[in-house]
């Protein structure tokens, strides 16, 4: 069946449905995990980055994160 809805699997990439599901994401993860809440609530208002030096090349790699 799910071959019928292949087209619908993927969403482009930056695409304002993929910055919506990661929306979500990021919701499920504060409300479900309390310590990652409190290391949010008290990163105040800097800005956070994810290393994505180890994650191989697709042209993808900075969307979600920032290399340092």
């Amino acid at each position: 069946m799910s071959k019928r809805y292949y087209d619908k699997m993927f969403i482009k990439r930056g695409s304002k449905e993929d910055v919506e599901n990661m929306r979500k994401v990021i919701r499920l993860k504060v409300d479900n995990y309390s310590w990652m809440r409190k290391l949010l609530i008290e990163s105040g208002d800097r800005f956070i980055y994810e290393n994505v030096g180890r994650r191989r090349n697709r042209g993808n790699n900075m969307f979600w994160g920032g290399y340092f």
